[in-house]
């Protein structure tokens, strides 16, 4: 079956994507708190089975979801040249009066990873990429590494929608520590209006 091009490979992501958002919830639904009370617990042993049942079943389909995706979310990866072990740079800003722009934020980093990303941001569907070695370059022309780097009293100046930092275990130390992840609208139509809004202007 050939691969969905343009318009259609993204409205086809974005049906996927709806998929795994779905499975994601359900999987941090049955993952949030115990549905059986623990006093009823030795008299609903074959509900708390089965629920175990549910919750693997679950997380199974969900990464599956991301496993089918992932050919078609490569080739939209290649499409808009933003394919793991290149770079990512762009912009965004916080609106002033008027159309002006405010105070704004410029971001590169290499793509250590891209996958569909499990909620939606500002109304889009979007794909999150995972950083190496970021940089944030303020206003002032100091360099932060990540959004916990900029000064606490001037985080509200700048536009974050698309910037999120996400602890991550390092594999070798096994310490954890924040990493900048960028978020990018599946749909060219609501990249345009991230645009617009200040979100995110790709370099």
């Amino acid at each position: 079956m050939a691969k969905p091009k343009g318009s259609k490979l993204e409205a086809t992501l974005v049906s996927m994507a709806g998929t795994f958002m779905y499975l994601h919830d359900m999987v941090s639904t049955l993952n949030r708190k115990p549905l059986v009370p623990r006093a009823v617990e030795p008299l609903m042993a074959a509900t708390m089975t089965e629920l175990d049942t549910l919750k693997a079943q679950f997380e199974a389909s969900r990464q599956a979801a991301l496993k089918d995706a992932q050919p078609l979310l490569d080739e939209w990866l290649s499409q808009v040249g933003l394919t793991v072990g290149g770079v990512i740079r762009g912009v965004s800003w916080r609106r002033a009066l008027g159309s002006t722009r405010g105070a704004t934020l410029t971001f590169e980093g290499g793509i250590a990873n891209a996958r569909l990303h499990h909620f939606a941001l500002d109304g889009a569907r979007v794909v999150d990429f995972t950083l190496d070695g970021a940089q944030l370059r303020l206003p002032s022309g100091q360099i932060a590494r990540t959004v916990a780097d900029i000064p606490v009293r001037a985080e509200s100046m700048y536009n974050l929608t698309a910037l999120k930092d996400i602890e991550t275990k390092d594999a070798r130390t096994g310490e954890a520590s924040p990493v900048l992840h960028v978020r990018v609208p599946l749909q060219a139509v609501q990249r345009e209006q991230w645009m617009r809004n200040g979100n995110l202007e790709l370099a």
